[in-house]
């Protein structure tokens, strides 16, 4: 049996008729969620959600393994629950497929937000991503050219919007070129051609990875002021 947890799905307008007609079953406390053989669940489970596991049961969701502290595995190991973490799930071409297709989304709805912010109906700038005859484009900074940073590329490029992509690796800038499949304005992060683009921008979209560490601090604060 499939057990779903209340109110799940009504962020993508999903009702629980719609849901029960296929068998699913709506619980209505975690206590009753937590007692599964095998939970998925996006985000990772917090301290009490754990407590909640049945000892030896399954967990499929993202591990997030640098950002959790070592009593969380130890808790993991303790219950004899088997966790798989969907963001290393690699498909036959060694790649990500999960990872990418996040990614992707996440590029996308970033650029789609930041138009919301620029509007002034939420006291932004009253400014159109898109570019008009007659009218200076709107410019958009991409730190990272990774997946994200190609997609944000992307829906900016598609909208009329002037971009310009930061990266350290030009493997990746030249990638993300191939990709897109036309010239865009690329850089490496230096400070001072960082800064100047800053200051021009009207959007800046952060999506920059190093590898499985933690990504270090790129726009300072003194950036920022300026």
């Amino acid at each position: 049996s499939v057990i779903i947890e209340k109110e799940a799905g009504l962020a993508s307008n999903f009702i629980y008729s719609e849901y029960e007609d296929k068998g699913a079953i709506i619980a209505y406390s975690k206590e009753e969620v937590f007692k599964a053989q095998l939970i998925l669940k996006i985000e990772p489970p917090t301290k009490e959600e754990l407590a909640l596991i049945q000892r030896g049961h399954e967990l499929i969701s993202a591990v997030q393994m640098s950002t959790q502290t070592a009593d969380y595995f130890k808790t993991l190991n303790k219950k004899n629950i088997t966790a798989f973490g969907f963001e290393f799930i690699k498909d036959r071409q060694n790649k990500l497929p999960i990872v990418r297709g996040m990614s992707e989304i996440a590029g996308n709805t970033a650029m789609l937000i930041a138009g919301e912010y620029l509007s002034n109906t939420n006291l932004g700038k009253g400014l159109m991503l898109g570019g008009i005859s007659g009218l200076i484009p709107t410019s958009v900074v991409v730190i990272g050219a990774g997946t994200v940073g190609e997609y944000a590329c992307r829906t900016s490029l598609g909208l009329g919007a002037s971009v310009i992509v930061f990266d350290n690796s030009i493997t990746k800038l030249r990638r993300l070129q191939n990709n897109i499949n036309q010239r865009i304005s690329t850089s490496t992060l230096q400070p001072k051609a960082l800064g100047k683009a800053l200051k021009r921008a009207d959007v800046v979209i952060a999506a920059l990875q190093i590898g499985d560490g933690k990504v270090p601090c790129i726009i300072s604060e003194e950036m920022v002021i300026k």
